[in-house]
């Protein structure tokens, strides 16, 4: 335990005298640093002792510099004239070779003056001057050693496209990594990402927390006004971003880039499990209430007057069956079939568009799971009409760019209009907890609700007798009691085909008789 806890001081001590040495030469070290890196490939055997690297970097300077070594003026801390001979011809003339420069002129006067100018700057930001903790074997692998990963911008691009490769040019997840990204090198700068410390991290969230929520969509927003509008908001005492919002959708999404840029070239990320500190005054997230029964008798209502397929039957089916909304915009007709009397439907994770396969947005592989459709669906035809459909029951959708976001914005919009406050109640996966809660109030087990919800089983005891529902469990949710005092009359009579050729007026609310059958 002890040994432990003294391994962590030393590796702390060593990142932050690594920071110190960065953030006093770390602009001229940009200059100088590739060829560090070409010296580190190749005199791997003045690598050994501290000394031998300090002798090493005296003379790189001193071989740039042009000048004798009885003239340099930068001399390393932990170098001692006394620990070896100087350098001789033959060995500026290796490093001459190693890092790419030509053979020395016969001059010793000549000189480099960009490189000069470098070494001055050094002198002059107080190489000298580190601190002794600096000296020794600490402060040599900071200065001399390249790091071998890739800067964040880099990693940041290089995830970005991975994502796109593996989930193609519409995954919603591509828009959030490239805004992460340039935040990110807005406040703390680019650098190889195993050289950023749990500092930065903390910085990083110290700054981002005052933007703006929904900042990305003000008008006239640039990341280059990203300091001035940070500034503003803290000026002004607004709240910023959320906890939630700061912790998964920022500095989780940054951690990830830094993450992926180390595994790219086998470097251990050492802020895995680094403790950030989210500052006093950071919003908490609001309790949130599910709707209750008179909403959903609105939310129903107006989903039926607006004439469209989806605003009429995603509430629905989102109520009877506690399925996420992404799942259920990519419900096919041939996905519906009758096991035990009860019909369900087994979700897809792929469907065919147009001659090429399409994923479906699934979270998890517990989503693929079946799931029942109360047999009232079946009672108002429902059923019967998307098994006639071999193609996807909510076609309106899939003539956007983005279906499942559509879905989500337009119901979202169902939602307030039938007066829930986004802020105080939760919109359509509000659903979804509704289905769980209602089917714990009727008392059937937690085991059949986590199987229709698509919810990963609980325990190994939940596992036994397989990861498929019964019949009995089927049974069970298609003949559950509806809530009396929803009123349920809406949705009969309806003119599916109608409601499906529907298209919403962009800027005019519909109303209407719902596709009834007059």
């Amino acid at each position: 335990m002890m040994a432990g806890t003294g391994n962590d001081d030393a590796l702390n001590k060593r990142e932050a005298v690594r920071r110190d040495v960065y953030d006093r030469i770390g602009q001229d070290l940009q200059q100088i640093m590739p060829a560090f890196a070409a010296l580190d490939e190749g005199l791997p055997d003045l690598q050994s002792t501290p000394q031998d690297r300090a002798r090493t970097i005296y003379g790189l300077l001193t071989a740039l510099g042009e000048l004798p070594a009885s003239k340099a003026r930068v001399t390393p801390p932990d170098w001692d004239e006394r620990a070896a001979e100087p350098p001789s011809a033959a060995d500026w003339a290796k490093l001459r070779r190693t890092i790419g420069l030509p053979p020395a002129p016969d001059t010793t006067e000549a000189k480099l003056d960009q490189i000069m100018a470098t070494v001055r700057r050094l002198e002059n930001r107080g190489l000298r001057e580190l601190p002794a903790a600096s000296s020794g074997p600490v402060i040599a692998p900071a200065i001399a050693s390249a790091s071998r990963a890739p800067l964040f911008s880099k990693a940041a691009d290089s995830y970005h496209e991975r994502l796109r490769a593996t989930h193609g040019d519409h995954y919603d997840e591509l828009k959030y990594i490239r805004h992460r990204k340039q935040v990110f090198l807005a406040i703390c700068g680019d650098r190889p990402v195993d050289r950023y410390t749990s500092d930065d991290l903390q910085h990083f969230i110290n700054r981002v927390r005052f933007l703006p929520p929904n900042h990305s969509k003000q008008k006239n927003f640039t990341i280059a006004t990203i300091d001035r509008l940070i500034d503003a908001q803290e000026a002004s005492g607004q709240p910023g971003l959320s906890e939630s919002t700061l912790v998964n959708n920022y500095l989780g999404k940054v951690k990830t880039i830094l993450r992926h840029g180390c595994a790219s070239v086998a470097v251990p990320f050492a802020l895995e499990k680094a403790r950030i500190i989210i500052p006093k005054g950071v919003p908490k997230a609001r309790q949130k209430f599910l709707p209750a029964h008179d909403d959903m008798n609105r939310i129903f209502r107006i989903g039926v007057e607006s004439g469209l397929l989806a605003d009429t039957m995603l509430p629905l089916l989102g109520f009877l069956t506690g399925r996420r909304l992404g799942l259920m915009v990519f419900l096919h007709g041939g996905d519906i079939r009758q096991e035990h009397g009860c019909w369900i439907v087994t979700p897809r994770s792929h469907v065919e568009v147009n001659g090429q396969l399409m994923p479906v947005p699934i979270k998890t592989s517990e989503s693929l799971g079946a799931y029942v459709l109360h047999d009232f669906l079946a009672e108002i035809g429902f059923v019967d009409w998307v098994r006639a459909r071999p193609r996807f029951v909510f076609e309106a959708l899939h003539e956007t760019q983005d279906p499942a976001d559509t879905a989500s914005k337009r119901l979202a919009r169902l939602f307030r209009s039938a007066g829930l406050d986004p802020e105080t109640h939760k919109a359509f996966h509000g659903l979804r907890h509704l289905k769980i809660a209602e089917s714990r109030d009727a008392g059937i087990d937690a085991r059949t609700t986590r199987l229709q919800v698509g919810h990963e089983l609980g325990s190994v005891h939940d596992r036994y007798g397989g990861t498929t529902m019964r019949p009995s469990e089927m049974q069970l949710l298609a003949r559950a009691a509806l809530p009396t005092d929803i009123d349920w009359s809406v949705f009969r009579n309806l003119d599916y085909d109608r409601l499906a050729l529907a298209r919403p007026h962009r800027g005019v609310r519909r109303a209407g008789n719902g596709g009834a059958v007059q």
